[in-house]
């Protein structure tokens, strides 16, 4: 089973481009977080929204993905959107960056996934209320 990495983020201000998760701070009280958690072994994923710390976004993110190897990928994001696409191949799972809207995390995450396989369609998608 092969598996990609993936490429989420959260976005620190409008456009902000793929950034480290520590690159942020833990934002305001409007600020909205989610977070996606990935198993590597199996490619099962969990993703959880509107989380009021990043802390909490990951660790319910690892909650639901529901593998023992869940919080080795750990994605947060805030005030934005992600997807996650999935080839023809069980395992094979990709993500998007953090985008504006649902639309383009969709579209990112489906042509990141054609770039290395084939019968890649989106299997879910996250944006938080703000």
């Amino acid at each position: 089973m092969r598996f990609h990495s993936i490429r989420a983020a959260l976005i620190c201000v409008p456009a902000a481009l793929l950034l480290p998760v520590n690159a942020c701070d833990a934002g305001g009280a409007a600020d909205k977080f989610g977070a996606l958690a990935i198993s590597p072994s199996t490619g099962k994923f969990g993703a959880v929204i509107d989380r009021l710390t990043r802390e909490d976004a990951e660790k319910d993110a690892a909650g639901q993905c529901g593998q023992a190897d869940c919080n080795q990928l750990v994605v947060w994001f805030k005030n934005a959107c992600v997807a996650v696409a999935q080839g023809a191949q069980a395992g094979n799972v990709f993500g998007s960056k953090a985008q504006p809207t649902e639309k383009a995390a969709v579209d990112e995450a489906v042509g990141t996934c054609t770039k290395s396989t084939s019968g890649c369609k989106s299997v879910g998608t996250f944006c938080t209320t703000r």
